[in-house]
């Protein structure tokens, strides 16, 4: 004769133990994300709190420098206040500029040598009176006639960031002005222009380009600062991006178990 009961209670105790099998997984799943998801917020708000650190120290040196530069400008001299925009001229990403004299193609370079020099001249008395715009003293830059030279060098040794030169050639009846703008700093044309005038009025005509091409070098100038203040955002915005994962990464390290 066969005992149903106790087949009954093996079979319950089978399901029960199945089921609390089934409850301790479930279990082990849930910590195993809620120990993930822990993870994943420890690196951002590591992240984040890095980020914070480095715009506060960046904001506090700043202050402390600024304060400090007030201090030393109370204690200084006055006349010595006033040498010091003329250094600060030469730092990179001033709007300090030269003008090399312009060389003379003409058939007879003798005989009109003096145009050029006089060209060379009205230019660095135009672009002298854009707003501004530092540029190097004529006696500064006649130096470098026919001197053959990297333009990065000479910029160097004027202390300019961007260079002007050019070309005349002059016939009888007419006047051909080439004129291009380099930045010393990556040796690049950033502005070139050629004009042609009929050369009745030499002291006119001369006025007249030397004012057309102060004005379009300082549009040249300005657009070239523009693109190299929006390179360096992107940069910053790069070396931030770059700093945050690697913050990121490190809190990822010291998080695991």
């Amino acid at each position: 004769m066969s005992d149903n009961p106790p087949s009954s209670d093996a079979s319950a105790a089978a399901v029960t133990t199945d089921g609390v099998a089934k409850k301790k997984k479930k279990n082990k799943v849930r910590a195993v994300w809620i120990a993930f998801i822990s993870r994943i917020v420890a690196q951002f708000v590591g992240a984040a709190a890095t980020v914070v650190l480095g715009l506060i120290f960046l904001h506090k040196y700043q202050t402390t420098r600024s304060e400090a530069s007030a201090e030393a400008a109370r204690k200084t001299p006055v006349a010595e206040q006033l040498i010091i925009p003329a250094r600060e001229r030469r730092e990179p990403g001033h709007t300090s500029l030269a003008v090399l004299p312009l060389a003379n193609f003409s058939a007879d370079p003798q005989k009109q040598e003096h145009v050029a020099n006089a060209m060379t001249e009205a230019l660095i008395t135009a672009l002298s009176q854009v707003r501004g715009l530092h540029v190097t003293s004529r006696t500064s830059s006649m130096q470098y006639k026919d001197v053959r030279k990297p333009l990065p060098e000479i910029a160097r040794e004027l202390g300019v960031v961007w260079i002007l030169e050019g070309s005349v050639v002059v016939t009888e009846e007419r006047i051909r002005v080439v004129a291009q703008l380099i930045d010393s700093a990556t040796d690049e044309h950033i502005w070139a222009a050629m004009y042609d005038r009929q050369l009745r009025d030499a002291l006119s005509v001369q006025a007249e380009l030397a004012s057309v091409i102060a004005r379009e070098v300082d549009g040249a100038i300005v657009r070239g600062q523009r693109r190299s203040d929006e390179s360096n955002v992107g940069e910053g915005s790069r070396r931030t991006l770059q700093n945050a994962s690697q913050a990121i990464v490190g809190t990822s390290g010291r998080s695991r178990p």
